[in-house]
């Protein structure tokens, strides 16, 4: 099994990384984990008049290292082989593209549960991947 679990360094998505590596032994062989973070696009028009593309990389990588490092060491000192990827664009979008093109069979994801008025007023990442993927989505509140 295959196992795509989004994190962006919040402690959702850290619920959901110790959710993986609580509930492992449900799986009858040690799945493959992937952790993945995706990084909002910058104004590249406004941005890349003061900076390089290597500056703008290098802040993408900085941003991503920073939010994998708490679930990469959950899983670390499991024992859990991972591996990690990120990406740069729309989270919702960014995470369900990657999903289907990986060939996953289960995304994980923490879910801040503000529920529908909240989902109304400040979007969620969540409702996106669902309205994006075809690959079976496992909430961890």
């Amino acid at each position: 099994m295959k196992i795509l679990i989004a994190v962006d360094g919040s402690e959702c998505s850290l619920r959901a990384a110790r959710f993986a590596v609580e509930h492992a032994d449900w799986l009858r062989e040690r799945p493959t984990l992937v952790l993945l973070n995706v990084q909002e696009p910058v104004l590249a028009g406004r941005v890349a008049a003061y900076m390089s593309h290597d500056e703008i990389e290098g802040l993408y990588a900085k941003a991503a290292d920073e939010a994998l490092a708490a679930a990469s060491g959950l899983l670390r000192s499991a024992g859990i082989d991972f591996e990690t990827a990120t990406r740069v664009g729309e989270a919702g979008e960014a995470i369900a593209g990657f999903a289907a093109s990986g060939g996953f069979d289960l995304i994980v994801m923490g879910s801040h549960g503000y529920g529908a008025l909240g989902n109304v007023v400040m979007g969620s990442v969540a409702t996106k991947v669902l309205a994006h993927t075809r690959v079976p989505v496992l909430l961890v509140r």
